[in-house]
């Protein structure tokens, strides 16, 4: 038994020895060297920079497009406001009772014009006096405490006589971020800045709004759209219609065959 132990202990020692020889002889495990560690220092801080600012753009882009999308749905919903009360613009055989009053307020960036007309409509104000179906609404913009936001306004009143019209009436806020309007009027030949209240109207209204958001108005969009007013209503036709005789249809005259 001792001597199988001394064996034993002794063969580990060799082995032991063996093990110590081999490390020798592969000599000390190489490290990275300083250049190698610059080296994928510099690589890995391009790649997060290139991480980084793509991930940048893309929120940045996002942010754009809502945005946008935000001030265009603003201007669609203001202009189609105006585009149907126009399409329902009051008209009479007697010219003096309609009324469509444009007033310029500037021009370019700063432009504020004023729009009031008679409209049809069957929506009650809530006024306490009797409403009928004709009533005036009148377009323009109002600011915000400070003058840092303007935004659309539409004020409508019942109007009892279309020779005096109403002044009065409920003002309310179509659309928020507008900070141009601007209406042009053509006659027919010319373009025109103005238009008088009375006794004519033109055949065509071009509406342009112009939106920005809070501290962006190097981001301001445009929306312009042209709306053509319907003719006066035919005299003989309403007459005819009045009187309960209607022109014949395929009756031109001819003779028949004998």
């Amino acid at each position: 038994m001792l001597m199988r132990c001394v064996t034993t202990r002794r063969g580990y020692s060799e082995g032991g020895e063996a093990g110590t020889a081999r490390a020798r002889q592969a000599g000390p495990r190489r490290a990275f060297t300083l250049v190698e560690l610059l080296l994928a220092t510099v690589i890995g801080a391009l790649v997060i920079a290139v991480a980084v600012g793509t991930l940048r753009s893309v929120a940045r882009g996002r942010e754009q497009a809502e945005y946008y999308s935000q001030m265009l749905a603003h201007g669609r919903y203001a202009i189609n406001q105006i585009r149907n009360d126009l399409a329902n613009f009051y008209r009479c055989l007697d010219a003096r009772q309609m009324c469509l009053e444009g007033r310029s307020g500037g021009s370019g960036a700063m432009a504020a014009d004023r729009l009031r007309a008679f409209v049809v409509s069957d929506r009650a104000v809530g006024e306490r006096l009797r409403e009928g179906d004709v009533y005036e609404v009148e377009y323009g913009l109002r600011e915000e405490a400070g003058g840092e936001q303007r935004y659309l306004t539409r004020r409508v009143a019942p109007v009892s006589n279309t020779a005096v019209g109403n002044d009065r009436g409920l003002l309310s806020e179509v659309s928020r971020h507008v900070r141009v309007l601007q209406f042009d009027y053509f006659d027919g030949r010319t373009w025109r800045r103005t238009w008088g209240g009375r006794a004519d109207y033109p055949s065509l209204v071009r509406v342009t709004v112009g939106l920005a958001g809070p501290e962006a108005e190097d981001r301001e969009i445009t929306l312009s759209q042209e709306i053509a007013l319907g003719p006066l209503p035919d005299v003989g036709l309403m007459l005819l219609e009045a009187s309960g005789d209607s022109p014949a249809i395929g009756t031109g005259g001819e003779k028949g065959d004998e």
